[in-house]
């Protein structure tokens, strides 16, 4: 079990490391730039989409907050 934790653990650092050629997005976006810096996810920020996707944005949210246990709202955009 323990040497089955320590996989898992070390697949997940060297996964978070891939260099930005690596990166999968759907969909792919023109281009990339990796800089330094992160991007921290904070309560009560907010998911906005196009109407037609509204689905998808309530499940990103529920998927947020079942991971960090942050809320984040989900209004409808312009387009």
């Amino acid at each position: 079990m323990r040497s089955w934790l320590s996989i898992v653990i070390l697949g997940g650092i060297f996964s978070a490391a891939a260099p930005a050629q690596d990166l999968s997005f759907v969909p792919l976006p023109a281009s990339i730039q990796q800089k330094d810096g992160r991007f921290t996810l904070k309560d009560g920020m907010g998911i906005s989409a196009a109407a037609a996707l509204q689905s998808e944005a309530n499940w990103l949210s529920t998927r947020l907050t079942a991971g960090s246990g942050m809320k984040f709202s989900v209004k409808a955009s312009g387009g």
